[in-house]
């Protein structure tokens, strides 16, 4: 079933479509491909659990790290792949102009971003 979320916001404002399935979220991508042309890929959200879309060329694959902190507590964002993180840093330059820094998790496999120096 796909629903408005109350956690979580687009780039523009609005809330996100949110989905209980991913076969849902994958459903509604294949309907908006065939009506629209746009590819958009499910993925799950670590803010709320629910699925949601995002466009296919700003898709990073990441979860929540089990471990790692940033300096406000909240737990890193944990990129699969380094060319995940440094796309997720690359997206965030060109959106808000916060230059990123990519670095190895210490505690497990996968990358971290960082604004401090590493």
């Amino acid at each position: 079933m796909r629903f408005k979320s109350d956690s979580c916001f687009a780039r523009t404002g609005g809330s996100l479509n949110s989905y209980d399935l991913e076969s849902e979220a994958a459903d509604h991508a294949l309907y908006i491909k065939r009506e629209h042309g746009s590819s958009m890929v499910p993925y799950q959200c670590s803010t709320c659990g629910f699925w949601h879309l995002s466009p296919e060329d700003r898709q990073t694959n990441s979860s929540v790290c089990s471990f790692c902190t940033d300096r406000n507590g909240n737990k890193k964002d944990l990129y699969y792949t380094e060319r995940d993180a440094f796309r997720r840093a690359e997206i965030t330059m060109q959106e808000k102009g916060v230059a990123l820094k990519i670095y190895k998790c210490p505690n497990q496999e996968g990358w971290h971003l960082t604004k401090g120096s590493r």
